[in-house]
């Protein structure tokens, strides 16, 4: 097993993780992967994607993952949907976690037009002996539909050869729909 990451500190985490001395590990950003191999399977989980901000950024990406590919090996991914955009990404919330609290600040307009940008602001406040340290990042990402996706893995040399809708309780329905789904789950197959 290979894995990927743009961060390496993302790396080292997963490094020390049960069963990562059989992972081999790299640091890439998924547009241009380096030659470490051919795969029968790629995947790319957690909305990845949608942090490439241009349709042009998500093509490289897919033809990046194609040339890791065996003929007919299966890319499995996910993206978020206009839903996800509209509701989570537009809105604030605090999570407490002990020692440490989040604050997502939501920054996107609830009715974002699909094919938009999203932002949001992830604080972080952390006990540190008697003060708290305070860490901030902004986040940023495209939403892209089914359409547009399928269009560009079929540019990219990769056939859609399947999609599903994930909904937030976990259930996934063999169809996507933009209103209802959280993320939408994409496989495609390396065309020979």
């Amino acid at each position: 097993m290979t894995a990927c990451d743009v961060s390496e500190d993302m790396l080292h985490q997963a490094d020390r993780k049960p069963l990562a001395s059989h992972v081999r590990f790299f640091v890439a950003d998924m547009r241009h992967l380096p030659d470490v191999g051919t795969f029968d399977v790629v995947t790319c989980i957690d909305d990845a994607v949608n942090h490439l901000l241009t349709a042009e950024d998500v093509r490289l990406a897919f033809r990046s993952v194609r040339r890791l590919l065996k003929p007919g090996g299966l890319y499995l991914f996910d993206v978020n949907t206009i839903t996800t955009y509209r509701t989570f990404w537009s809105q604030t919330a605090v999570s407490d976690c002990g020692d440490a609290f989040f604050a997502r600040v939501g920054r996107t307009p609830p009715d974002i037009p699909r094919g938009g940008e999203a932002q949001f602001t992830l604080e972080c406040f952390r006990h540190n002996r008697s003060q708290w340290d305070r860490s901030s990042v902004d986040l940023r990402q495209r939403h892209y539909d089914e359409d547009t996706i399928r269009r560009l893995l079929s540019q990219s040399g990769l056939t859609p050869v399947a999609s599903a809708g994930l909904h937030e309780s976990g259930t996934v329905d063999r169809h996507i729909n933009e209103d209802w789904h959280t993320k939408a789950i994409h496989i495609a197959r390396a065309t020979d």
